[in-house]
């Protein structure tokens, strides 16, 4: 099985001049965990759910200084970003992509033309359990 046949092709994604806060809205509204970042057609990194928690000031301080509060949501994402993503080709094995997740503890890999980094799917450990489900 190759990871063509699981991932979520033509995945959501943002560019790194877009803001956290756009992040944030983009998570909560497709109940996703992982965001691409995209320049110019080509991937340049990945930002996740705990990269945002991780960020942002805790709520409390948010309240008691919330200047500061908005200027963490207005940051870029490429700020954010961690550029270092690891990502497969279409036509991957899918043994291949759970090894990766395993070994660099990821939820989702972004899935790139062969030979390039022009993003074409996204496939995450969601999809690969919904695929070992219908096995059982």
């Amino acid at each position: 099985m190759t990871v063509d046949e699981l991932m979520t092709p033509d995945p959501a994604f943002l560019g790194p001049d877009d803001s956290v806060r756009d992040v944030i809205d983009l998570l909560f509204s497709l109940d996703v965990r992982h965001v691409p970042i995209v320049r110019n057609g080509e991937l340049i990194g990945m930002i996740s759910d705990r990269d945002v928690r991780e960020s942002t000031l805790p709520v409390l301080a948010a309240f008691e200084n919330p200047d500061e509060a908005r200027k963490s949501y207005d940051r870029a994402a490429g700020d954010l970003m961690r550029g270092d993503v690891v990502a497969v080709e279409r036509q991957t094995p899918v043994a291949e992509v759970i090894d990766l997740m395993l070994d660099q503890k990821i939820g989702a890999v972004p899935v790139v033309e062969a030979g390039q980094r022009v993003l074409v799917g996204i496939i995450s450990y969601i999809d690969i359990l919904r695929a070992c489900r219908t096995l059982v």
